[in-house]
């Protein structure tokens, strides 16, 4: 919505219409107080253009934010495998492995 600017109330209204099913419902499902059925998740992985399907909404928080955050340094120029150790060595931080800061004699 950031991106395009579209306000939540507009978001709630195109679902509304483009999957018909009622603007109340849309606006639930928006606000993360209603699940949709499958029928209905299929519908909104069309709308939304998401590439990892259905798995998108349904998967747990953490792994829908790691699905959604780590393409990012690969998208920003930063082809580096992990994303925490790479912003970790923009920032000069040491690993927080013990035997990196103390290496064995």
């Amino acid at each position: 919505m950031t991106t395009t600017g579209t306000r939540r109330s507009d978001l709630a209204s195109d679902i509304s219409r483009r999957l018909g099913v009622s603007g109340y419902w849309a606006r639930q499902v928006r606000d993360g107080k209603k699940v949709p059925g499958v029928e209905l998740l299929h519908g909104l992985v069309e709308y939304f253009g998401v590439e990892e399907g259905e798995a998108f909404f349904t998967a747990p928080a953490a792994d829908a934010l790691n699905r959604a955050l780590l393409p990012l340094p690969r998208r920003l120029g930063h082809p580096e495998s992990d994303p925490v150790l790479a912003l970790m060595d923009r920032y000069g931080v040491n690993s927080a492995d013990p035997r990196a800061r103390f290496p064995d004699p």
